[in-house]
């Protein structure tokens, strides 16, 4: 699909789902990068409303461009220190590692079964929803935050740990 009727697409689909007035407004002619930039920034706003599906990324994102942006749809992460932001969806499986002085927001979703070893300095922060299966263990200084959503995930915390569960406010 060419990208600017993939483009509308989406802001229609965005719209039904009760995209904000503010986003409509600016949601200009984005590019497939742009598009990314827009799940990535509105990822709240896309993990509530489960859309895009994990289906349709992996039919109209190239894999590079995802990876590239560490989006990833039922694949096996084997990382280090990955930068900024994460997002495992579908049925991901693998394990992430953080150290030095590292940084990261990660979130797990749909039937993802991630290992996430934190050690050194680094910081990471977790966010777990649906049916995700994730194992996080703490070391040394760094900084661990797991923030579960809703009732299916398995969480299991090894080490200092900061966990919370979410409460769902309408």
């Amino acid at each position: 699909m060419e990208n600017r009727k993939l483009s509308l697409e989406m802001k229609k689909q965005a719209i039904e789902r009760g995209l904000c007035k503010e986003w409509t407004d600016g949601w200009g002619e984005p590019d497939m990068q742009g598009m990314l930039d827009k799940y990535l920034h509105g990822i709240d706003f896309c993990i509530r409303h489960d859309w895009p599906s994990p289906g349709f990324m992996k039919k109209t994102v190239p894999e590079e461009l995802l990876h590239v942006n560490n989006i990833f749809i039922d694949d096996d992460v084997h990382a280090r220190n990955l930068r900024c932001m994460a997002v495992l969806n579908g049925r991901c499986r693998g394990m992430l590692m953080f150290d030095g002085f590292s940084s990261c927001t990660v979130y797990v979703r749909h039937d993802s079964i991630v290992h996430i070893d934190c050690s050194r300095f680094s910081k990471v922060f977790i966010s777990v929803h649906d049916r995700a299966k994730v194992t996080v263990v703490q070391h040394g200084a760094s900084s661990v935050y797991v923030y579960e959503h809703g009732d299916g995930c398995e969480i299991n915390c090894i080490g200092n740990i900061s966990r919370r569960k979410s409460v769902n406010i309408i």
